[in-house]
């Protein structure tokens, strides 16, 4: 099922079913489903057959309907599916809104192919280990002022990486545990 509606304010409008007694809810943009449980988790989220391409911006809302969303649950954006087409490949730009998810699961948004760029707003308080680690053409990654942590390796091997903007710098001591980067560059924080 696809089903594409907003409030005027830009809420998401759900689809809402049972499976297995637990509540799901379904949102579309009209290329893209994204699937959030009763618990708030972002349980999947892939391409609508057919409606494969480049998503300019994927935005992970603080809510969908009445339901806050809480945590991207791991395979979330999978690619290796035979019966979807997972978007991690697919994203250049991710945001994730004010309000939404406090922690980035460990390797969530690795081998991210085709992003460039991250904001991450101040309701994130931990980014998990290898979260975005292995993404070649990642560039810019703008950290909001809730970061208490960031995992080893967070952003390991990401060659083009050249802008981290922390929101709060305070909040980060230390660069070189997460990115293992090569100094050889320029970055600047």
């Amino acid at each position: 099922s696809t089903w594409v509606a907003t409030f005027n304010n830009g809420a998401h409008v759900p689809y809402v079913y049972n499976e297995n007694g637990q509540d799901y809810y379904e949102v579309s943009d009209g290329s893209y489903l994204m699937v959030i449980d009763e618990q708030g988790i972002l349980a999947s989220c892939q391409f609508i057959k057919g409606q494969e391409g480049i998503i300019n911006e994927f935005v992970i809302p603080a809510k969908v309907g009445e339901i806050s969303v809480t945590e991207i649950a791991n395979g979330c954006f999978d690619t290796s599916s035979t019966a979807a087409t997972g978007i991690l490949d697919y994203i250049e730009k991710l945001v994730i809104e004010d309000g939404a998810i406090t922690k980035i699961n460990d390797e969530v948004f690795k081998n991210a192919d085709k992003l460039k760029e991250v904001f991450i707003d101040n309701s994130v308080q931990n980014i998990g280990s290898n979260a975005f680690s292995d993404s070649p053409l990642l560039e810019k990654v703008t950290i909001g002022a809730g970061i208490t942590n960031i995992g080893n390796s967070a952003f390991e091997n990401c060659p083009k990486l050249e802008d981290i903007i922390f929101i709060q710098p305070d909040n980060i001591v230390d660069i070189t545990n997460y990115i293992n980067y090569d100094l050889a560059r320029p970055l600047h924080v």
